[in-house]
C-alpha cells in the first residue's frame, strides 16, 4: 500500500540558520517574522502617547505612533480646513471704524476695537500750548548789541555818533566834544595811517582829548562812541 507524502512544518531555526549569508530581505520577512509583522498586512495598535518615529522601529510601532498623531489631529488633519481646528483660539471681529479721528487732546489708550481705514484724516493741529504756541516772543529776552530784544517788537541797534578829524603834521592833540561822549560811553578810534594810534586819552564831561606823537604828515582820526 503506498503511503501519501506528508510535508514536514517549516523549522524557523533551521531555516534562519540556513539564511544566515543569505542576502535576502523579503525572504527573511516573509518567513521569519510573525503574522503582525509581515508587510502585505500589518496589524497594529494605537501608541498610548505621542512620540517621534525611530529608525529600526517594526511596523507595527510606527504604525501605531502615526495612528495616535492623526487621532490626536482630528478631523482637520484630514480636510486642511481652520474650521475642523478644535480649540481655536478667539478672536475679535475686527471691523472698520466710523468714528471720527478725535481732536488734538490729551493721550489716552481708548476701548474701540475697530480699525482705522487707510484714507482716514486727522483733525489739523492748529494750536499749541506754551511758549513754542505763538513763537512771537522769547522766554528770555536777550541783548543785541547792548539793546534788549524779546522777539515781540523791532528793536534799533544804534551804531553810534560818529566823530571825524585830522591831526596836522607836527600836531600832538585832538580835542573833541559831543554830548554823545559821557562817562559811560564805549569809545573806538580809527586813524587813516597804520601804526598811528593815540598815546593817552583823556575824557572829562563831553569833551575827549587825543595824545599822539608828532607826525611828519596829517593823519585823519574817527572816533565812534557808544
Amino acid at each position: 500500500m503506498e503511503q501519501e507524502y506528508q510535508p514536514k512544518p517549516i523549522d524557523k531555526e533551521y531555516l534562519e540558520s540556513s539564511l544566515k549569508d543569505f542576502d535576502s530581505e523579503v525572504l527573511r520577512k516573509r518567513y521569519l517574522q510573525s503574522d503582525d509583522e509581515r508587510l502585505d498586512a500589518p496589524v497594529f495598535t494605537e501608541a498610548p502617547d505621542r512620540t517621534a518615529i525611530e529608525s529600526g522601529e517594526t511596523l507595527p510601532t510606527l504604525f501605531g505612533k502615526i495612528k495616535k498623531w492623526l487621532s490626536d489631529l482630528k478631523t482637520v488633519a484630514f480636510t486642511g480646513n481652520y474650521d475642523d481646528l478644535t480649540n481655536k483660539p478667539d478672536a475679535p471681529n475686527l471691523s472698520a471704524s466710523t468714528t471720527l479721528p478725535m481732536a488734538p487732546g490729551v493721550a489716552a489708550a481708548g476701548t474701540e476695537t475697530g480699525f482705522a481705514r487707510g484714507d482716514h484724516v486727522h483733525p489739523l493741529q492748529t494750536s499749541v500750548s506754551g511758549n513754542a504756541g505763538t513763537a512771537t516772543k522769547l522766554q528770555t529776552a536777550r541783548t543785541i548789541n547792548g539793546v534788549a530784544f524779546d522777539g515781540s517788537e523791532d528793536i534799533t541797534v544804534s551804531t553810534g555818533t560818529t566823530l571825524t578829524a585830522v591831526l596836522a603834521a607836527g600836531e600832538t592833540t585832538l580835542t573833541f566834544t559831543d554830548a554823545a561822549i559821557t562817562g559811560d560811553s564805549i569809545i573806538d578810534i580809527y586813524t587813516t595811517i597804520f601804526g598811528v594810534s593815540p598815546s593817552a586819552m583823556e575824557q572829562n564831561e563831553n569833551t575827549l582829548t587825543l595824545t599822539f606823537d608828532a607826525q611828519t604828515k596829517a593823519v585823519g582820526v574817527k572816533v565812534r562812541v557808544l
